[in-house]
Order: structure tokens, then C-alpha cells, then sequence
């Protein structure tokens, strides 16, 4: 099975990645420029400049997210495909494992929303701090890829892993204070997109 970005780089021609994908995002954005359509027709009208302002921002993101896409595509996909075969040869499991543990903590230092919801978590409990609250959150979520890991070699099923967890999560939601409740969802939506 080929993916998409050996296509592109087999096919050599940018121009047509570019054009695909940049409809790809068109199509995927269509419900969002009706309802922005939809605001500005009936709701709150703007300006023929305050359009053309819209209008050409919202153009900068979708060439900005064509770009995101094509650069994932060329890179990153490549990068986990050889980086996850060659884990794989090994035939290690408590390395692999541990490698996505590793990767899960490091994905999600990095993601910056992470940085801001753990700034906001320091304003409500000062006794935590913005690192401590990163490197947790982080930790969590390499835990999450780690079990992943474990899933898809011992070939676990995938509803008693879900029942677990969130029995688990529901009985911490139960036994913590509210305010810390309503920021573990924060944060967990902010190292989603880790």
C-alpha cells in the first residue's frame, strides 16, 4: 500500500500536490465560509473593505494550512513510516514501548497550547508549577502512546482499554476539586493536538 506523499514525491511535480491539496482544504473549509457568508449577509454586515480584509485572511490561512499539510506530508510521514518499520525489525517490545512513551512526552512539551493552559493552571493552584504541570500533562500523554504501543503488539482490545481509562478518569473527576476538573479537560483538549 503506497501513501499519498510517495505519490508526490514519485509523480516529482509540486504544482500538482500543491492544487490537490489546497482543494482538499477548500472542500474541508466550505461549511465554515457559509457560515461566515451567512454572519456577514444577515447577522452582522461588514464593509466591502472589512470583506476584502476577511476574505483575504482567511485565503493566508488556507494557504498557510496547504503548506502545514505538504510539509507533514513530505517529512514527518516519512520520517514515523521508517522510524516505526525500523522498531519495529527489532522485535523488542518493552523498546518500542518505551520509545512511545519518550515520543508522547516529547510531542507534547512541545506543543505550545500545552504552555498556556498550564500558565492558566498556575493562576488557580500557585503551588504548581508551569513546569511541573507541563512535564505531568506530558507525561500523560506518553503514557497514552506507550499503551497504545502495548495495544497493537499484544493486540488488546480496544473497548476494555477504553472502559479502564475512563472508569479511571471518572473516579479522579469524582475524588478532585472542581476547579481542577474543568483545567484536566482543558488540558487534555490542548495535548490533543500533540
Amino acid at each position: 500500500m503506497k501513501l499519498q506523499h510517495k505519490k508526490i514525491f514519485q509523480r516529482n511535480d509540486i504544482i500538482v500536490s500543491w492544487s490537490s491539496t489546497f482543494k482538499e482544504v477548500l472542500l474541508q473549509s466550505m461549511p465554515l465560509i457559509a457560515l461566515l457568508a451567512f454572519v456577514i449577509i444577515f447577522i452582522s454586515p461588514l464593509s466591502l473593505s472589512g470583506v476584502i480584509k476577511l476574505a483575504s485572511a482567511y485565503l493566508m490561512v488556507m494557504v498557510g494550512q496547504t503548506a502545514f499539510l505538504i510539509g507533514i506530508e513530505s517529512s514527518i510521514l516519512p520520517m514515523g513510516e521508517l522510524t516505526g518499520g525500523n522498531l519495529y525489525k527489532l522485535k523488542k517490545p518493552i523498546i518500542m514501548i518505551l520509545f512511545g512513551l519518550l515520543f508522547g512526552m516529547i510531542a507534547s512539551i512541545a506543543e505550545p497550547a500545552l504552555r498556556v493552559v498550564s500558565a492558566e493552571f498556575h493562576t488557580i493552584d500557585r503551588t504548581v508549577s508551569v513546569s511541573l504541570s507541563i512535564f505531568i500533562c506530558s507525561f500523560g500523554v506518553g503514557m497514552g502512546v506507550a499503551l497504545a504501543m502495548w495495544k497493537a503488539i499484544k493486540n488488546l482490545s480496544l473497548r476494555w482499554i477504553f472502559v479502564i481509562t475512563y472508569s479511571v478518569t471518572m473516579l479522579l473527576c469524582l475524588l478532585s476539586p472542581n476547579q481542577f476538573v474543568g483545567i484536566s479537560f482543558d488540558v487534555s483538549g490542548a495535548t490533543a493536538t500533540a
